[in-house]
Parts: C-alpha cells; structure tokens; sequence
C-alpha cells in the first residue's frame, strides 16, 4: 500500500497544543478498490482543522451511506466519542492540524461540549469562538504554501504566539488534562488543584469537550490499544497493566471507540487488511 497518510511531528514547544498534523494524499494512488475512498476513524477526543488542497469529502452513516452534502475546503471536527467515517469524492489532498484535547478550547475560547461529534464550516468556529483569530488567514497561508513541510512550518510559526498568550493561567489545568488525569482519580485531580469535583467537571467539560472520567477512559484506552497493535504480549496482560478490570473490559472499551476488538485491531495493524483503516496504523 502506498505511503499515502502520514503524521507530523510537532515543535518541543507545541506539544501540548498539537497531537500531530495529517497528511492524506490520494492523487497518486493507483488502486480502483472502492475500500480506499472510505477513511475509518477512532473516536477521537482531539479537535482537528482540516483545510482539503484537492477534492471533497462526504460525511457517511453507520451503513456508509452519505449524510449530507461534502464538507466544505476548510473545517472544523470537534471532539468525537464515537467513530465515524467518510469518503472521498475523487482523489484527494489534505492537511490537518490536530489539536490536543483542551488546546482548541484554550486558543479560541470554544465551549467545546457544544461541539462535540460536529464537522463544521470554517466560519462556524469563528462564530463560537470568544477570541478574534485570524483562523482564515491560517487556513489561506496552508492553502497558498508550495509543499506540505511548509505548511507544517507556517501553521506552527502561527500557532505558537497564541499558544504561549493562553497557557500561563491554566498551567495547572493543563497539568491535568496532559498527564496526571491518566495516572490519578478524578477526585485526586481535583484536590490538587483546589477544585471540588463538579469545579473540574465542568472546566474539563467546557475545554475538551468531554467529562474528566470519560477523558481519563480514552486516555487509558489508547495507550492500551496501542500497545495492542505494537507489541505481542497477551490482551489480558495489557489490560492489566493499563488499568482495565479485565480482557473483558479492554474489549468493550476498543469496540466502543474504534468498532474494532483488540485482536482484530491486532491483526489489523500487522497485515493491512483494510485500506479504509488506515488512521489506525498512523504512528508518532
């Protein structure tokens, strides 16, 4: 299968602000098999900014049968808590920027709850958003660079003055939300923050989109799931070690979120069955 997605690693500085940026690429893809005009994704608690070089997409249902019309050149995702997929209307040309789950909440001032499982026009983010940044003038810039390692450069260059205006004040709750969420309770969180529980309900809720525990569970899936895909040891020993009550639980948890069982995930990731699933084989 070509190399037709890949990530972006983003800046030290970036980190806490971007997962990745996405390339997809399909103008030179050979194959007429329908499977690759479909792309699969994982629930996803990151919001992403999808400016499309060449070609449309469609939304599709659970019966991969179009929702609506194709999104427009340049949208919005916001957090996902359940897969979803769409398909290409010809050959296409993508670039994305994926933010970490709190980081669009903090530079835009989104209440991103509102948002959660939507795919908007560009325009729409601008209506929510409590902060006048100049997201056209990024998405043009993307759009005008010769090659796609530019327009990783640009997007960072942009990124990075309005990510440093915004995290001093929540340090804290970037703490939070970035590492000790994964490793503590919910209540431990709080606690440390000074917060009671419903204080960091509802500030997780208005920046990612989604409860602490319900973050905290996605947080713990991924890095079990993984460690599915990359590694031989048994399912229930990788359950274990992420925290799961059980195989059982882990199993649940992988439906739930990328309609896939971790063997089938497995499988997946080591033979390339499936071109619609290529998202879940990107790596860092």
């Amino acid at each position: 299968m070509p190399n037709i997605a890949r990530l972006l690693a983003p800046d030290a500085d970036l980190c806490d602000c971007l997962r990745a940026g996405f390339v997809r690429d399909t103008r030179h893809e050979s194959s007429q098999d329908p499977a690759t005009e479909i792309n699969r994704f994982p629930a996803m608690p990151w919001c992403g900014l999808t400016v499309m070089l060449q070609g449309q997409v469609i939304l599709l249902d659970a019966q991969d049968q179009p929702i609506a019309q194709p999104l427009p050149s340049v949208f919005f995702s916001g957090p996902q808590d359940r897969p979803f997929a769409n398909r290409n209307l010809g050959p296409v040309h993508a670039f994305c920027l994926g933010f970490r789950p709190h980081a669009l909440g903090l530079l835009a001032g989104i209440q991103l709850e509102r948002l959660l499982n939507q795919h908007l026009p560009l325009q729409a983010l601008l209506e929510y958003s409590s902060k006048r940044l100049d997201w056209q003038g990024l998405a043009a810039s993307i759009r005008s660079a010769d090659n796609d390692a530019e327009r990783w450069r640009l997007a960072q260059a942009w990124l990075r003055p309005q990510w440093q205006a915004v995290t001093p004040q929540h340090k804290g709750l970037l703490a939070a939300l970035t590492g000790q969420l994964r490793h503590l309770s919910v209540k431990a969180c709080a606690q440390m923050l000074g917060y009671n529980d419903r204080t960091l309900t509802r500030r997780t809720q208005a920046f990612t989109g989604l409860a602490p525990r319900k973050l905290k569970c996605w947080m713990q899936a991924e890095q079990a799931l993984l460690e599915v895909m990359d590694s031989r040891d048994s399912l229930a020993q990788i359950a274990a070690k992420h925290g799961f009550a059980d195989q059982a639980h882990l199993c649940r948890q992988a439906r739930k979120l990328t309609s896939q069982s971790p063997g089938a995930l497995r499988r997946e990731t080591q033979q390339s069955q499936d071109p619609s699933l290529w998202p879940l084989r990107l790596r860092d």
